[in-house]
Formats: C-alpha cells, structure tokens, sequence
C-alpha cells in the first residue's frame, strides 16, 4: 500500500506489511458485528416487552426501520460534517445521545410519577 488509497485488497496484500491497515480495519469490523450481535437481540426483546401485543409489529418494525435508515444516512452525513471540520461528527453524535437520553429521561420520570400516582389513589380507596 502506497499511502493514496489506490492499492487493491489482495491475499498477498493482506499478509504482508502493506496489509496491516486492511488487518486492523478487519478486526475493527469483527468486532462491531461481535458488538451489534450482542446488543441487537436484548435491546428488540426489550422493545417487545414494553409494548403491547397489538402494537408489538408495528413498533419494532419502526426500530428496525430507523437503525437501517441510520446505517444508510450516517456515513455519509458524518462525512460531510468530518469535511467542514473533523470534531463535528463527535459533536453532532453526543449532541442526539444528550436529547436522546433527555427524552427517555423525561418518559421514564413521568411514567414513575404516573405509577405513584396510581398506587397513591388505589391505597387511598383501599383505606
């Protein structure tokens, strides 16, 4: 490998000292499949438990849905924002978890007030 990104991904390349780039991005991908493989079953299982039967198609038909329009439009967005500048893509990423997790935040807050409220008004009748 010359450095410019031109050379071709051979047998003979990949065991020779030019093939260290190719092995190092093959053990990187081996391990986000190892990671998507672990985390993907749990977190769809999850999201099945958590919705009710009727609606159980439709919402992990929508999880589904929006990780593969993540995986399409991620890359190249994240490309473009690396070209303006190489922290924006960082930036932009920790920017949706923070909003992400603020939302969930907020849903899990108000589903626990709405709980308590409940077990307070069935004592309260119970009394």
């Amino acid at each position: 490998m010359n450095g410019r990104g031109d050379s071709h991904l051979t047998w003979s390349t990949l065991f020779h000292s030019q093939g260290l780039p190719w092995l190092a991005l093959l053990f990187v991908a081996a391990w986000l499949a190892v990671g998507s493989g672990l985390t993907r079953p749990p977190l769809f299982g999850l999201l099945s438990i958590l919705t009710s039967s009727v609606e159980q198609g439709a919402t992990l038909g929508v999880a589904q849905s929006a990780g593969a329009l993540a995986r399409v439009i991620g890359p190249p967005v994240s490309g473009w924002l690396f070209d303006r500048h190489p922290s924006w893509p960082y930036l932009g990423v920790a920017v949706i978890a923070v909003v992400t997790g603020l939302v969930a935040w907020n849903s899990l807050v108000r589903d626990e007030a709405s709980l308590l409220a409940a077990k307070a008004d069935k004592s309260v009748v119970a009394g």
